[in-house]
């Protein structure tokens, strides 16, 4: 696929950077998809007019954003590393050139690499809008006292939630071009936001409830989320081995029903009137659009532009 970056995305800089005095930074109201060089463009205007900390917090206006379909997939996440898991899909579903990918995590951190899937590396631009992004996201799935470091160096950024590097340090990221590698730190909250618990949460659903209605209603309620089958058994109080029992009763299996609530959520998002497939499929979960629509049609023997015509007509 081509190197494109979102309208959305580069609508979101532009305005940020506005609201900061960039007034050659302009929302523009692209259809579509915007070549990632006018991305990169702006973001080398605004390294030299405003300087580094200003694309670091970029990510800030997250907090102020609209509805935005790809955005509340994210803000589902029930941890900071369920996040960084559905960013990293987000990325790779739409085929990213800059990607990020972990380099080392514990309960409470996670330490990323951001690298290109090609000869074109990073900018520096590139490089702290992203990471400021991330910061943002993990402050709003409810990552606690975050603090954020970048380069080889551990350069401290954020502490707390608060900005704290000093101009000079920011300069000295800016001239030695060592923001690849971020660490963020946070402390333990669950995010209130979310769609579905975590594990060691329980789920609403009843006892009274077949054990098919209970995992369907689970993995229903957030099909965004990258499902393994010891996590749902965690949540609705099972061990693994006795939820893949109970599911063999019923003639079902895990993968099964996590096939089926995708594609039915899927179908719901058609109905609803979304009108882009791509993001209707990373939405429900699948991992990139010949998946999403091959699953599709084993579901409903039809693909889905297919099924959005049935159901108009």
């Amino acid at each position: 696929m081509t190197n494109f970056a979102s309208s959305a995305l580069f609508n979101l800089i532009a305005g940020q950077l506005k609201s900061q005095g960039l007034e050659a930074a302009k929302p523009i109201g692209f259809e579509g998809k915007t070549e990632a060089v006018s991305k990169r463009d702006l973001l080398n205007v605004a390294m030299r007019s405003l300087g580094p900390s200003s694309i670091f917090k970029i990510g800030q206006a997250l907090k102020t954003v609209d509805f935005d379909p790809t955005l509340e997939v994210l803000l589902n996440a029930c941890d900071g590393h369920d996040l960084i898991d559905r960013w990293t899909r987000l990325e790779r579903y739409f085929h990213g050139r800059h990607r990020v990918r972990v380099i080392d995590q514990s309960s409470f951190s996670v330490t990323l690499e951001h690298f290109s899937t090609d000869e074109t590396l990073p900018t520096t631009g590139e490089d702290l809008v992203i990471s400021g992004l991330i910061a943002s996201l993990l402050q709003l799935v409810g990552c606690g006292q975050l603090m954020a470091r970048i380069g080889q160096a551990s350069t401290l950024v954020m502490k707390n939630d608060a900005f704290v590097s000093s101009d000079d340090e920011w300069r000295n990221l800016q001239e030695t071009g060592d923001t690849r590698i971020w660490q963020f730190d946070w402390k333990e909250e669950h995010n209130q936001s979310s769609a579905a618990p975590s594990a060691g949460q329980n789920d609403s659903t009843s006892d009274n409830d077949s054990i098919v209605d209970r995992i369907t209603q689970l993995l229903g309620n957030d099909p965004g989320r990258n499902w393994k089958i010891d996590t749902a058994a965690t949540i609705i109080g099972q061990s693994k081995r006795s939820l893949q029992r109970m599911l063999q009763k019923e003639n079902e299996t895990f993968q099964k029903l996590l096939r089926r609530s995708r594609a039915e959520a899927a179908a719901s998002m058609i109905l609803s009137g979304r009108s882009d497939y791509a993001e209707i499929g990373y939405a429900s979960g699948f991992a990139d659009q010949p998946h999403f629509n091959r699953e599709f049609k084993l579901r409903y023997n039809m693909q889905p532009s297919e099924y959005r015509t049935l159901a108009n007509n």
